[in-house]
């Protein structure tokens, strides 16, 4: 994975020209196109030499009164463009048979794999990633793209999820994928590609992807016109990041409602830093002191992870006292979270021993899915940390950032022999 972030594109604001200033607009897509890996410089030049198109920035407003940053700060609603995808707020869950298994703490899950809307009974995929889509894509749209592409693991939530809300607002996915461990959340995602017609390219590492990435947006670019609409890894981008700021102010919310005191402890995963730097902005900005432990999934990253959260909280902190000045600037601080890398492991995907025991766990007691790739992981760490007697009181929110998995959205009888002949492996022998 990679943990710098460009933040390009997502600070224009919306007084003045910038809307306007499409070449603008196309250098940050660059960047963000061309940051994943090294990029062979012909195609780099080739791509750069290609005329601006004639976008412009038309603000899309689309259930904008339900989204709670915006009661705060009334002037976003009309300088931020924001489509709702969510059923929010998310539900919290007292954990009353982990508080007997952990005694005298209180144990609370907020379940963000449940905020995808319901269709005909049928409750969409929820997970972290729908919050960031709903100011990514909406951004996408007022420029007036009508593709996406994005990068991400071949079983990677952030691209399964960005193809499959991308292609129901009407765009084009194109998704960038390279190589993990076969698992049950490998077959899950690609098969939601395949219910959606993402259309999925496959390379063996970043240099190759990234230069198919390039190539593509040069054949794209020549044929339409227009760019297609750059999503970096995990959706962790400002305006993807402002996603979990309103989630702060929505716990706000259900705290005040006495659904749960405020926690003394948060826990959540963190793989590429946008719902971590927009949890401590939220905090920050509603007045919520909470310890916050980021569980990493990846071991020796914690130097350039604190880098790009502060990247990400500065960034987004400026977009949002940009669009409006109500919205106050922040000092970033280390003192009131801590990376937690003890059941990180050296390949992305691998699930571990730990985190299946979890991950049972938090099924058999408590009725709740966690899954292998991440948040299982979470959980893990919360536990050793509950039966070390690191915390012995006090009440902890586990932020479940999992998704309710393919099986909300994808019609089993989808044939795994639709995608790329080159992901066909990961059926076979499993």
């Amino acid at each position: 994975m990679n943990y710098k972030i460009v933040i390009g594109y997502s600070v224009l604001v919306a007084s003045g020209s910038l809307y306007t200033q499409s070449s603008e607009h196309e250098k940050s897509l660059i960047a963000e196109i061309s940051y994943y890996a090294s990029v062979p410089t012909a195609l780099q030049k080739e791509l750069e030499a290609l005329p601006p198109s004639s976008q412009s920035y038309a603000l899309v407003s689309e259930g904008a009164h339900t989204n709670i940053l915006f009661k705060y700060y009334p002037r976003l609603s009309s300088t931020l463009s924001y489509v709702n995808l969510c059923d929010l707020p998310s539900p919290i869950h007292y954990c009353t048979q982990l508080k007997t298994m952990f005694s005298g703490v209180n144990i609370f899950v907020k379940e963000d794999g449940k905020i995808g809307k319901k269709n005909d009974g049928v409750r969409a995929v929820g997970s972290n990633k729908v919050r960031k889509l709903e100011y990514i894509l909406a951004d996408a749209r007022a420029w007036g793209h009508a593709a996406i592409l994005t990068f991400g693991c071949v079983g990677s939530n952030h691209a399964a999820q960005t193809a499959l809300y991308a292609r129901g607002m009407g765009f084009e996915a194109f998704c960038m994928l390279k190589p993990q461990p076969h698992s049950s959340v490998v077959q899950d995602n690609l098969l939601v590609h395949a219910a959606v017609a993402s259309q999925l390219f496959y390379a063996p590492n970043n240099q190759a992807r990234a230069a198919q990435a390039v190539s593509l947006c040069i054949d794209y670019k020549r044929a339409n016109q227009q760019l297609p609409y750059s999503i970096g890894t995990g959706g962790s981008n400002p305006l993807g990041t402002v996603g979990y700021v309103q989630a702060m102010f929505e716990l706000k919310e259900q705290i005040d409602a006495g659904l749960l005191p405020e926690p003394d402890h948060i826990y959540v995963v963190s793989g590429s830093g946008g719902t971590a730097a927009g949890l401590l902005l939220g905090a920050a900005a509603c007045g919520i002191t909470s310890m916050f432990h980021f569980v990493l999934i990846e071991p020796g990253i914690e130097d350039e992870m604190r880098e790009a959260i502060e990247a990400l909280f500065t960034s987004t902190n400026q977009l949002l006292h940009a669009h409006d000045a109500t919205f106050a600037v922040y000092e970033f601080t280390n003192h009131n979270f801590i990376f937690n890398t003890t059941y990180a492991h050296a390949d992305y995907g691998v699930f571990i021993k730990e985190g299946d025991a979890a991950m049972r766990v938090m099924r058999e007691q408590e009725g709740i899915t966690v899954d292998g790739v991440y948040t299982a992981k979470c959980c893990a760490a919360l536990f050793s940390d509950l039966n070390s007697k690191k915390i012995s009181e006090g009440t902890v929110l586990f932020w479940n950032t999992v998704s309710d998995g393919a099986s909300c959205v994808v019609p089993w009888a989808v044939d795994y022999r639709v995608l790329p002949e080159s992901l066909h492996e990961y059926f076979k022998n499993s």
